[in-house]
């Protein structure tokens, strides 16, 4: 179970990241339409993370990330923060789709070791698959549009 709760910390520090990634985001691009998707992601991220909180809450008694782990991510943060200011739209991109990618893999890696949790796993796979849409779609948009 160690290596679950683990799994599990990761997972929503990661999607605690993502969401601030796709704040960032929707504040760095100048196209609307863009502003107002990365925004619309990062209330998702947000929901997501609450869900697979309150999920993981039934699981085992209180999900309390590391304080290394806190850490590592803190300091990802203001390097992101620092980061973005040079970044243009294009690039800005790249950086949530890399980011996204990475969540993806956690989502997988993570419903592979709690198939003995069934309903923990459903959850996942349904946020699984909205991610799958959302990154081909984010590629789409880094392929069609201009970008300054």
């Amino acid at each position: 179970m160690e290596e679950k709760n683990i799994l599990y910390d990761k997972l929503v520090e990661q999607l605690m990241y993502s969401e601030d990634i796709f704040n960032k985001a929707s504040n760095k691009v100048h196209d609307e339409a863009m502003t107002n998707k990365f925004e619309s992601l990062a209330k998702q991220r947000n929901f997501y993370k609450n869900e697979v909180k309150k999920l993981l809450d039934v699981e085992r008694d209180k999900l309390n990330p590391s304080q290394a782990l806190r850490a590592t991510l803190d300091k990802a943060w203001i390097d992101i923060n620092h980061f973005y200011l040079r970044l243009n739209e294009g690039e800005t991109l790249d950086v949530v789709i890399k980011a996204e990618e990475e969540l993806i893999k956690l989502y997988e890696h993570l419903i592979l070791e709690i198939e003995d949790h069934p309903m923990v796993a459903n959850v996942l796979r349904i946020q699984l698959s909205d991610f799958h849409s959302v990154i081909d779609e984010l590629k789409s948009i880094r392929s069609e549009y201009k970008f300054s």
